[in-house]
């Protein structure tokens, strides 16, 4: 991940140089720094989006390859379309303490005034966990063994006096990482290649992100579960040797899990894909058109 994420910054970097010197002739440094930053970011998302029609293109492929009957390549991409069930006893959720074999859950206060600047949230606690699981299709039992990611799992919000009450039974027998200070988010950040590379199947994280609200009204209780015997589609990296689906350290090897039944899950892929690639476009295009009325007006 620390690889994938230096070597963004790096081209990012060089495309922000090309720019601004680019740029020189035609305007003011400050205009340059605006300019050659937000154009230098299209280049970053043109790009993004041209590899995710590779990675959809795999995604949709491996897919396909498990409707057929094919069973998982050891070392490659693959998929696994099945009821995912825990191995043991399942966990349990912190806000609804519905039994489950993942989940990822937030506390916080919503800025009314930033609906859609989740940064903006006064945040109180969040964690995530998962127990040894295994994916069961027609192809055989596959465990489950890095965490995947839970983006595509839709959020539930939970009434405050039930989730207070079962939070605070969870946060009793709990040990809370204190993430409060750019130190301490610093820390846990640095830990997530931990968190998303441990293959044991067991995992589980609770962060304290900020103080205790002064009051309860308002808090938001949001809590995304995958529960047993739920269809799912896994993609990810098959290991023949371990039986299962693993993560990998860098950014673009980490399992994704889809809850339905796997053509709405394709379809739901190719859709996302091909909104990012038009915005994208949209994106590049206007800032490059308005880059091009200043050199020709100059």
């Amino acid at each position: 991940m620390k690889r994938s994420c230096l070597i963004l910054l790096a081209f990012w970097l060089v495309c922000f140089a090309g720019y601004f010197f680019l740029l020189k002739p035609y305007m003011a440094w400050h205009l340059q720094l605006l300019f050659g930053f937000f154009a230098s970011l299209s280049i970053l998302a043109l790009v993004g989006s041209l590899r995710n029609i590779v990675t959809t293109w795999r995604k949709t492929a491996a897919i396909r390859r498990a409707q057929s009957g094919l069973p998982p390549e050891d070392g490659k991409l693959a998929a696994a379309i099945g009821r995912i069930e825990p191995d043991g006893d399942p966990l349990r959720s912190p806000l609804s303490g519905r039994p489950c074999v993942a989940y990822d859950y937030k506390i916080y206060h919503e800025d009314p005034m930033a609906a859609h600047r989740p940064e903006r949230d006064d945040n109180f606690y969040g964690g995530l966990a998962m127990c040894p699981c295994s994916i069961h299709t027609p192809q055989g039992k596959f465990r489950l063994l890095g965490f995947p990611t839970l983006e595509h799992v839709p959020p539930q919000f939970r009434p405050t006096t039930s989730s207070r009450e079962n939070f605070a039974k969870h946060a009793a027998q709990a040990f809370f990482e204190d993430a409060r200070s750019m130190k301490g988010i610093w820390d846990q950040l640095s830990k997530v290649e931990d968190i998303l590379i441990d293959d044991d199947g067991s995992v589980r994280k609770d962060l304290r992100l900020g103080d205790d609200p002064g009051s309860w009204q308002g808090v938001k209780f949001r809590e995304q579960l995958v529960e047993p015997g739920e269809e799912v589609v896994v993609l990810g990296k098959f290991s023949a040797l371990r039986g299962g689906f693993i993560n990998e350290s860098d950014l673009g090897a980490v399992n994704d899990l889809y809850p339905g039944k796997p053509r709405e899950v394709a379809k739901q892929i190719r859709g996302n894909t091909i909104f990012l690639v038009l915005f994208s476009i949209a994106y590049f295009s206007f800032f490059h058109g308005i880059l091009a009325l200043f050199v020709y007006k100059s």
